[in-house]
């Protein structure tokens, strides 16, 4: 992502906020702080503050495609 706007503001393209989206989980305490440098860090870069916030709790889940071949255990780790 950061590679993306380095690159951006090297050929001198104008930045896009359109694929920046901030992810995280209810009640991760982590999340204000995170919120907080990113603001800040748009700020300093002159950009808007119109990132996509999603919880990823909140997202469908999807199921699975069904495995083809199993899963094998290597024998490491193994006490006998």
């Amino acid at each position: 992502m950061w590679s993306a706007l380095v690159l951006a503001l090297a050929l001198g393209a104008a930045p896009t906020m359109k694929d920046l989206t901030f992810l995280t989980r209810d009640g991760c305490v982590n999340t204000p702080d995170m919120v907080n440098n990113l603001d800040d860090a748009l700020i300093a870069m002159k950009l808007p503050k119109d990132y996509q916030l999603i919880d990823i709790g909140k997202l469908r889940r999807m199921t699975r495609a069904p495995a083809t071949r199993r899963r094998r255990s290597s024998g490491k780790g193994k006490t006998s």
